[in-house]
């Protein structure tokens, strides 16, 4: 029962971050390489690590937590790094393990 409330806070967690992911998705005409390099860098990171750490707390597998926390930061990371061209892939390849 306590690991409901895990999941509860997992689900709000991301549904922040995907609401965001929305936002920054709508507006990307107006944002430079930079830009497009940070959000990569910062989406990729946040999901990976709000993964792993939701998931580690209830369940203390360590190893499931660092490669399910990496594999969402990169789900997040590489389509909003895309925004940021090929750097900006590549920080988000980065920052989506380095968060998990």
């Amino acid at each position: 029962m306590q690991n409901l409330s895990y999941i509860a806070i997992y689900a709000l967690s991301l549904s922040i971050l995907t609401a965001t992911a929305f936002y920054i998705h709508k507006l990307r005409s107006k944002l430079d390489e930079m830009h497009g390099m940070m959000v990569g860098m910062t989406l990729g990171m946040l999901a990976g690590l709000i993964t792993s750490t939701l998931f580690l707390i209830p369940t203390g597998n360590f190893l499931w937590g660092v490669m399910i926390g990496s594999f969402v930061g990169l789900l997040f990371g590489i389509p909003f790094g895309h925004l940021g061209g090929h750097l900006g892939i590549m920080e988000g390849v980065v920052a989506g393990p380095m968060g998990g």
